[in-house]
């Protein structure tokens, strides 16, 4: 999945895993969604109706927005976080000190999962308050988001009507 961005392209000799093999996992993956954002808009785009084709040309590159991401980072973040979980067992060190996420007190911290998530496990996000144990239980929410695929929790209706929502009342009553 790691390819070098080709001289014509901004980054070129920079090694990631690209943007378009992404998505195309994701299109694998789901194609029923890539036909439903495809037929949205070109329904859309039959109908004559100008705010139906921007929406569903908006919902189709929202879709399809998905950067490179950098090798190192990429990798390291699989072996550091996932292989040798060097951040659960409190091993792990950046800059050479090492990270204590018992040290947070003063900050918020708000988790969100998909019950359906295909990409993190159950529980996997939610981790992060037995990490971060110090923090003040009123500075804290978790949200297991029903019937909620991993794509759901960023944009789509859940994200629109379920989460957006909880998290913009959940930092507004920090205030």
């Amino acid at each position: 999945m790691i390819d070098t961005v080709p001289p014509r392209y901004a980054g070129s000799g920079r090694r990631v895993c690209p943007g378009f093999i992404q998505h195309a996992a994701i299109v694998a993956a789901h194609p029923h969604r890539q036909l439903a954002f495809e037929s949205r808009y070109w329904s859309s785009r039959l109908s004559v109706d100008a705010t139906a084709i921007a929406n569903s040309l908006r919902a189709l590159n929202e879709y399809a927005a998905i950067l490179d991401m950098a090798e190192d980072y990429l990798l390291d973040t699989i072996r550091v976080i996932f292989q040798e979980q060097h951040l659960a067992r409190g091993e792990w060190r950046v800059g050479g000190r090492r990270v204590q996420p018992l040290d947070l007190t003063s900050t918020a911290l708000c988790t969100v999962e998909g019950d359906r998530d295909d990409i993190a496990g159950a529980g996997q996000t939610h981790a992060a308050h037995t990490l971060c144990s110090a923090i003040p239980v009123q500075k804290r929410c978790r949200w297991t988001i029903p019937d909620c695929d991993h794509y759901d929790l960023f944009t789509g209706p859940r994200w629109h009507e379920v989460i957006h929502p909880a998290v913009v009342r959940f930092w507004a009553s920090l205030r």
